[in-house]
């Protein structure tokens, strides 16, 4: 979706790093001069710990949607209830 936005934009970039989760790339930029895109929600979370800054993206990028899926058999398992709830709340999702 990210280069998708910049070529409408008529902009590029230049991939140095591909990560699996998030999670990892602030450990990668914060001592180089790298950059990466991630949602605003995480940014913020990780401003506070490591040595990094935020800033708006050249052009709109378009939001998009996460979706929980589990076995129908599981909807009162109350561990699952309890880990979609915790997903919910560290996402930010509506249910």
């Amino acid at each position: 979706m990210v280069d998708d936005a910049l070529a409408d934009a008529g902009l590029a970039r230049i991939v140095q790093y591909k990560v699996a989760n998030f999670s990892s790339a602030p450990y990668i930029v914060e001592d180089s001069d790298a950059i990466f895109t991630a949602p605003r929600k995480f940014i913020h979370a990780v401003t506070s710990r490591f040595n990094v800054t935020e800033f708006e993206t050249p052009c709109a990028i378009k939001g998009y949607a996460m979706k929980l899926y589990w076995n129908i058999r599981n909807k009162d398992d109350q561990a699952i209830n309890w880990l979609k709830t915790q997903i919910v709340s560290v996402t930010g999702a509506r249910v």
